[in-house]
């Protein structure tokens, strides 16, 4: 169905991660609040490195960094638009409350920390909390480049542990 992992792994992880989050949200906002952040980041990353992987094998065992590189960021590549889509479409039509729901849980969540913080941390980050944009086409574009360009870490990473580049004495 898929000729190139990055594309197929990018596509099952995204789907992945829009049936956890659905699961989560009907659970509670809650749980999708605390919960979505952490199996969205272990399903990109074990995404990342089977689509490196499978493009290892695909090619004899042998992968240099570039490729390595090229094919876990892609991966996100995909993942990381098909949950922007989502995203759009769960905090503008399938939910619309769910942003405000998640805003005072997360200001429930800073009183508690309150003493943590300080009067003027804990100020500030009601402040930010309020000031957060809506979930709209420019916000959620702002969002998903700052996620690619975060992508790139572990993609690095990935792509340094997994190279195997041929021999060039052999």
């Amino acid at each position: 169905m898929f000729a190139n992992p990055s594309i197929k792994y990018g596509v099952y992880a995204g789907v992945a991660l829009i049936v956890t989050d659905l699961i989560l949200y009907l659970i509670s906002p809650k749980a999708m609040i605390f919960a979505s952040s952490w199996i969205a980041l272990a399903v990109i990353i074990v995404s990342m490195v089977l689509a490196t992987k499978e493009y290892k094998e695909a090619n004899e065992g042998m992968l240099s960094f570039k490729e390595g590189f090229t094919a876990s960021w892609l991966t996100y590549l995909f993942t990381g638009l098909i949950t922007t889509v989502f995203a759009y479409l769960l905090y503008n039509f399938i939910a619309p409350d769910l942003l405000d729901e998640i805003k005072a849980i997360s200001a429930e969540s800073l009183e508690k920390m309150k003493g943590f913080m300080g009067e003027d941390g804990y100020e500030a980050a009601m402040e930010n909390l309020e000031n957060e944009s809506s979930m709209d086409i420019p916000s959620l574009l702002i969002s998903l480049a700052l996620k690619y360009l975060m992508a790139a870490v572990p993609a690095l990473i990935i792509a340094a542990v997994m190279k195997r580049e041929r021999d060039p004495f052999a």
